[in-house]
């Protein structure tokens, strides 16, 4: 968590950008809206319910389900591509990015830097006729209206296609033969100046494919046998059309679909009935020839009851075979339903052998005449059974209205239906949070520089004498020492017990023979570590307790000490060191601490390692510490240059100062080699900059931080 509160910054900062990029989503966004359509599938077996002697299941419904892929079929889909000419689709061009939106979301900025004019409604334009030779081939043009006033057609490689005037008929095609034979006709083009226009056509396959993506069709609950046609484009009227135009197309094939049903079991029966009446005159005929032959005139009464029985199972038999002739159109010869018809057959056709064996006792002239009676009372019977099934089919075709109707016609959304502005918003806010988030927490994973002491004294084998936090004044402040500013903050006390701790490591050291001077040399693996800082604030402490300190700026390249320090640059300590200047004339006074006294670095020479070589160096450390208590020398990096390890030959302590979270552990192992070799020993390392973020997997995190003590007088221990 202390690295999150370390980066407010830059979460504040995430959140923002994210919040402007989802704006700015949000306004080049095509609003997209939504057009509804509620439509009920009747539950019923046939519309020909007076027809159900031809079969009840020649007409029964498919599910819900197959009722919703007919109406996202090529056949359904293809008539509303047809009706409202799919296949072409025109979009405006804007003669800078993002036109469309800055007109549609700002049309009052548009107007304002010149996209359209003022006053001029939105462009449009309006063909008489857009006719392609090729259906099948898509193609892509622009058209603006040139300074001419004609109407421009170029290709999608910007090639002129053709060129004529508004209400002209012209014939377009390009040389390539990539665009097909366009015959068009523009009524009226309403548009400024530099706006075109994008006019797309599709193959009406590939124009049912695009539709069928944007229209869906679901059941509305369960079982309700209630569909709805969903629709959603960027036009609300247009898409409103379609949904329209999509519900009116599947009812009015609907209808269609049982007005043919009834269209081709009327015309088998009107195939059937010159055959019956056929057969009905010829038995006719045949019977009345009989009766002359053979003056026979009545049949006994238990002859007639024969006949009766024989008509009605005969009649039954014919109809069986016209039901199965017009459902055998429909079906194949496995079909249960026709599998039950031969059944039924089968067992008249046994009742009606059984029957014929009764008569076989008559006498032959009777049952000559009771076959040729029965032959005629069957094809009469039948002749009237198919005029009365015509006349009813005739009125059924005329009245047929389906078993779909539209509930609720087409009506578009007020508001769009998309981008969800509000919930964009949100999620890209929290988009950005997480990001930042995210970004904070693996910032402190991969940082490989050092996050506290214990790593340093455990890898590096080396003490850690102070761990100084970071001061966000002193890093405001280049030109003062920080604790000159505040002497009870909470760095002032870290320097002071830096300076206990040096007072310690005094102890350990063995002095030069009649001198009580201490010569500390601080170095540092790189430039930016704080070593400049650390040397500066070190020395003003020693000095605030009275003790003569000098701090020497040996950093001959780029030292500032003398920023810090308040004091000349010149003449410093190259001019002592190269014999131009004697120490006591290189020796400045700190203006605010009277114990602290500077050199300064002067002018950088051309060789400051050979200078450091000569015993004018050793002469100089030699004169100093007679006469001050502490030597503060300030070196450059030991990994940049070897100066460092010719000045700690002559120093009593050697330290290191490391940046937390920057210094890497490996660049403190390669000074320790380095000032090894020359055979120096490090004192100790001293850790400067530390945040509670950087001390994060530090023991201290947990709520402390190495510098979140502070113990400050009262007012009442400041007036005693």
């Amino acid at each position: 968590m202390a690295a999150l509160r370390e980066g407010k910054v830059v979460l504040l900062f995430a959140v923002v950008l994210s919040l402007l990029v989802t704006l700015s989503y949000i306004y080049v966004a095509t609003p997209i809206y939504q057009a509804d359509a509620l439509i009920e599938v009747e539950d019923e077996s046939s519309a020909l319910g007076i027809y159900s002697e031809l079969g009840d299941a020649a007409f029964s419904d498919g599910s819900v389900g197959a009722e919703i892929e007919i109406i996202r079929s090529r056949s359904v889909l293809g008539e509303v591509v047809d009706q409202l000419e799919l296949q072409v689709e025109i979009e405006p061009e804007y003669s800078i990015p993002y036109g469309t939106a800055l007109v549609r979301n700002t049309p009052w900025l548009a107007r304002a830097v010149g996209v359209i004019s003022d006053g001029n409604s939105l462009p449009s334009v309006e063909f008489r006729r857009f006719e392609v030779d090729s259906e099948n081939r898509g193609f892509l043009l622009h058209f603006h209206k040139g300074s001419d006033g004609k109407v421009v057609i170029e290709d999608d490689k910007g090639e002129r296609v053709c060129e004529f005037s508004v209400g002209e008929y012209s014939i377009c095609a390009s040389d390539s033969g990539e665009i097909p034979n366009i015959e068009i006709n523009v009524r009226n083009i309403a548009a400024d100046d530099g706006v075109g226009f994008r006019l797309q056509y599709y193959p009406r396959p590939v124009a049912i494919q695009r539709l069928r993506a944007v229209i869906s069709v679901f059941e509305v609950g369960r079982d309700t046998g209630v569909l709805k046609i969903v629709g959603e484009g960027s036009d609300k009227d247009k898409i409103k059309d379609v949904v329209e135009a999509t519900a009116n197309a599947y009812v009015r094939q609907n209808v269609e679909r049982r007005s043919e049903q009834a269209r081709k079991s009327l015309e088998f029966l009107t195939d059937q009935l010159p055959k019956v009446r056929g057969e009905l005159e010829v038995a006719e005929n045949r019977l009345a020839r009989f009766r002359e032959e053979n003056s026979t005139l009545d049949l006994s009464l238990e002859t007639e009851t024969l006949l009766s029985q024989a008509v009605d199972v005969e009649k039954k038999i014919t109809e069986l075979e016209l039901k199965r002739a017009e459902l055998g159109r429909l079906y194949t010869p496995t079909h249960p339903l026709l599998i039950t018809l031969d059944e039924q057959k089968g067992q008249l056709v046994a009742q009606k052998a059984q029957m014929e064996s009764q008569t076989s006792d008559l006498p032959d002239l009777q049952k000559k005449l009771l076959t040729l009676m029965r032959e005629v009372e069957v094809s009469t019977q039948l002749y009237t059974f198919l005029l009365n099934k015509t006349q009813e089919l005739r009125v059924v075709q005329a009245g047929t209205v389906g078993n779909v109707r539209v509930i609720d016609h087409a009506e578009s959304s007020i508001f769009p239906v998309r981008p969800r502005k509000k919930f964009i918003l949100l999620l890209g806010g929290l988009c950005g949070a997480i990001g930042a988030f995210g970004f904070l927490y693996l910032r402190e994973i991969i940082k490989v520089g050092i996050t506290n002491s214990e790593s340093i004294e455990k890898n590096i084998g080396l003490p850690v004498y102070s761990t100084l936090p970071y001061d966000a004044e002193a890093a405001k402040r280049k030109d003062a020492l920080v604790c000159a500013l505040d002497s009870e903050s909470v760095i002032s006390e870290s320097f002071r017990s830096l300076r206990t701790g040096l007072h310690f490591a005094e102890q350990a050291i063995e002095r030069v023979s009649g001198s009580n001077s201490t010569i500390v040399t601080i170095s540092g693996p790189a430039p930016g570590v704080g070593k400049t800082f650390v040397c500066s604030n070190l020395a003003a402490t020693l000095a605030l307790t009275g003790e003569k300190v000098l701090f020497i700026d040996c950093d001959m390249r780029r030292g500032d000490a003398d920023k810090l320090m308040g004091v000349p640059r010149n003449p410093g300590f190259s001019h002592c060191l190269s014999g131009a200047r004697d120490l006591e004339s290189v020796v400045q006074q700190h203006p605010e601490i009277p114990a602290l006294n500077v050199v300064s670095r002067g002018k950088c020479p051309p060789n400051p390692a050979e200078l450091l070589m000569t015993e004018r160096f050793a002469e100089i450390l030699a004169e100093a510490r007679r006469k001050f208590r502490y030597i503060i020398i300030d070196t450059p990096p030991i990994l940049a240059v070897t100066d460092a390890s010719q000045i700690s030959e002559k120093s009593d302590l050697l330290f290191l100062v490391a940046r937390a979270g920057r210094t890497q552990l490996g660049e403190l192992q390669e000074c320790k080699k380095r000032f090894e070799r020359g055979g120096h020993v490090i004192s100790g390392v001293i850790v400067n900059g530390m945040t509670r973020a950087i001390s994060r997997a530090d023991n201290y995190s947990a709520g402390y931080g190495y510098y979140n003590y502070t113990y400050r007088r009262t007012d009442e221990s400041k007036a005693t």
